[in-house]
């Protein structure tokens, strides 16, 4: 990668970051549902390293192009915790056996991804029969000036914010991609701004 695309690439984390900032609490009760062997799709800057709790062993990042310098020292960090490794690939392929995975990932990256139930199905694939599926996403919101506000900036959105599509209505598509929601936490309207500000969190296992 050149210096100005590892710029532009590290601008744009920044802004994720600080954008995502307010759902770190979500975040964090999110991940005390992760075990075992742990496959994080769009581990981006590693954020979510530092809150994995003791029942994780491994954690395998998925990331396109994993070059950014917070995810290796954030890497190194957790080194004592659990077993770290980042996989270059694109989360419509995943690189890992069938049923590889106790635990599976999407933390505001779902709405990043150009096929969505692509990588879900994906995600099925890699998941043990038992195990579980954790996602943390923001959602189209219900007020329809909000949402009418969303698709005009989401081009602009998306450009800016790694390709985040922020009024996708993803809780439909992680059910249609063959998955039971197993509890399901919704906010609306908690933190500015409020294109940013349906949030919803929680565990799904595979249906049928």
């Amino acid at each position: 990668m050149n210096p100005l695309s590892l710029i532009k690439q590290s601008a744009g984390t920044l802004l994720i970051e600080l954008a995502t900032r307010p759902m770190q609490p979500q975040r964090r009760q999110l991940l005390t549902h992760a075990h075992g062997n742990v496959l994080d799709v769009g581990i981006g800057s590693g954020s979510s390293l530092s809150l994995y709790p003791d029942t994780v062993t491994h954690v395998a990042g998925l990331e396109p192009e994993p070059t950014n310098w917070l995810l290796n020292r954030r890497a190194k960090k957790v080194a004592d915790n659990f077993s770290y490794e980042t996989t270059t690939a694109s989360a419509h392929e995943i690189p890992f056996e069938d049923q590889a995975f106790d635990t599976v990932t999407f933390q505001l990256t779902l709405c990043t991804i150009p096929d969505p139930a692509r990588a879900l199905a994906e995600a099925r694939r890699v998941l043990k029969p038992d195990g579980t599926l954790l996602f943390l996403e923001h959602l189209r919101h219900t007020d329809p000036k909000v949402a009418a506000t969303q698709d005009k900036v989401a081009p602009l959105w998306q450009k800016i914010a790694g390709g985040c599509r922020l009024n996708q209505a993803t809780t439909e598509i992680i059910e249609a991609a063959g998955f039971k929601y197993n509890w399901r936490e919704a906010v609306i309207d908690k933190q500015p701004p409020r294109i940013l500000s349906h949030i919803t969190w929680g565990a799904a296992t595979k249906s049928g």
